[in-house]
């Protein structure tokens, strides 16, 4: 390296193979150099990813305990899990036992039945509404029922679901979840 004026000096160096090749090299300059740079470069193309991962870990669990960004968010996202029998994420905007027994219950009806449920449609309006007062909510999803048969589906109507949610710290979570009844009148099935 050279500084202002100087001029810089080399060294030669002869191969010791065939033709007898020269070489200049900087002073104080080594093959060791290369090899620690090498391994500088390495070893940050190896942490970043793993920095990016703790990270990854670390906003995931500090997610899992925030409640969902809106009402029907925390609704949809339970509704949805039952409809999959998702019981892994059942729970996750869930602040009431009494909410996951109706999860409990409904999954073992649909599975008896070989049903599913499916997003319906309001007679009279949107398919999800959210009635906000102050730090509750209630959200309001018109779902269906839904049995395979041999190449015919059969659908019944959509029913209301009410799901009373609350906001606490920066979320949303369920507190009470009222279905319809599975059977009689207002219910998907005649009993």
């Amino acid at each position: 390296m050279t500084r202002g004026d100087e001029v810089p000096t080399y060294r030669l160096a002869t191969g010791g193979g065939r033709g007898g090749a020269v070489t200049a090299t900087e002073p104080g300059s080594s093959g060791r150099g290369r090899w620690r740079r090498w391994g500088v470069l390495l070893a940050v193309l190896l942490l970043v990813p793993a920095a990016g991962a703790v990270w990854w870990v670390g906003r995931g669990t500090v997610e899992a305990g925030s409640g969902a960004d809106t009402p029907d968010a925390a609704s949809t996202s339970w509704l949805y899990s039952l409809r999959y029998a998702d019981e892994a994420s059942s729970g996750r905007y869930v602040d009431s036992d009494a909410a996951g027994e109706v999860w409990r219950r409904w999954t073992a009806d649909l599975a008896d039945a070989g049903a599913t449920l499916s997003v319906g449609s309001a007679p009279d309006g949107p398919a999800v509404t959210v009635d906000v007062d102050g730090d509750t909510a209630t959200v309001t999803e018109w779902w269906k029922v839904q049995v395979p048969g041999d190449g015919v589906s059969y659908a019944t109507g959509s029913r209301p679901w009410r799901i009373e949610t609350v906001r606490r710290g920066d979320g949303w979570w369920i507190t009470a979840v009222h279905p319809p009844p599975w059977c009689g009148e207002g219910g998907y099935v005649r009993c």
